[in-house]
């Protein structure tokens, strides 16, 4: 191994950049996890925007129309409270 290694100062430089690096990757993949919880927060909507339209063109019936609007409606529930549970953390805080 080269001697320039064994210096602190060389040590600490290669230290910082590691983490400098890490920090960066990290974050680039939390805002891509954000960046599909958003977009996932959509589908639902527009879900229900396409099968209203299969009910309309008769593709479907009322019955099961309203089957769907409430499974997606027990889905849009239960991501509400997943979402009130984690940003209100445990009880008694906030």
């Amino acid at each position: 191994m080269p001697d320039f290694l064994n210096q602190t100062s060389v040590q600490l430089a290669l230290s910082l950049t590691f983490l400098v690096v890490i920090t960066a990757l990290g974050y680039r993949w939390v805002s891509r996890l954000r960046d599909l919880s958003r977009k996932s927060d959509r589908v639902l909507p527009e879900a229900l925007g396409k099968f209203e339209e299969m009910r309309r063109e008769g593709d479907i019936s009322e019955a099961e129309f309203r089957n769907i609007e409430a499974v997606l409606g027990r889905i849009r529930a239960k991501k509400s409270s997943e979402l009130e549970g984690k940003t209100s953390g445990p009880e008694g805080t906030s």
